[in-house]
């Protein structure tokens, strides 16, 4: 599958167009379609990136200040005491996670 299938794919899975809640020019932060948790939403880059490592520092300072202003937002709504972040890269279903003896769990 090419990049821009995927990117859409991921899109419309996850219905960022029609449960956005603010964009700039590199993220997107919409409501996660299923709520979970109040105020669970989705941060997602704008284009296509296998890797982490691949935002670039333009695109990680565009984020640090979006995810500012969300923060603001939502401790004005929700009175937050804490927010917990929770990367996934849409590529696979498995997940990644070091326990407490750093050791890496692979969880399907």
């Amino acid at each position: 599958m090419n990049e821009l299938q995927m990117l859409a794919d991921f899109r419309a899975k996850f219905r960022v167009e029609e449960l956005l809640v603010v964009r700039n020019e590199a993220w997107s932060w919409s409501v996660r379609p299923a709520q979970v948790t109040l105020g669970a939403g989705i941060l997602s880059l704008n284009r296509h990136a296998a890797r982490f490592s691949e935002v670039t520092p333009t695109e990680m300072a565009r984020l640090a200040e979006l995810v500012a202003k969300l923060e603001k937002a939502m401790h004005s709504a929700f009175d937050y005491q804490a927010i917990n972040y929770l990367m996934l890269m849409m590529i696979d279903n498995h997940h990644r996670h070091p326990d407490s003896s750093g050791e890496i769990l692979n969880i399907a």
